[in-house]
């Protein structure tokens, strides 16, 4: 269930993010929309997952998603 959450909250942030032509750059975006999707959490369960969110997108930004191929010669 926490799997779930967390993806859920990247994508939804993501897509409003891009939606705005902004970055996600701190936790605060990924607050409000995690109390928008999941009201019944507690502060500190939001505060978790949303984290953990946070890494996750901010380290999808620094590496590339398709995987690069070596050549040798």
């Amino acid at each position: 269930m926490r799997r779930a959450i967390v993806e859920s909250l990247v994508q939804s942030t993501c897509d409003e993010a891009a939606s705005r032509s902004k970055r996600v750059k701190t936790i605060d975006p990924i607050m409000r929309v995690g109390r928008r999707m999941y009201p019944f959490l507690s502060d500190r369960e939001l505060v978790d997952y949303a984290s953990t969110a946070l890494r996750i997108i901010l380290n999808s930004k620094e590496s590339p998603s398709h995987q690069t191929t070596l050549i040798a010669y």
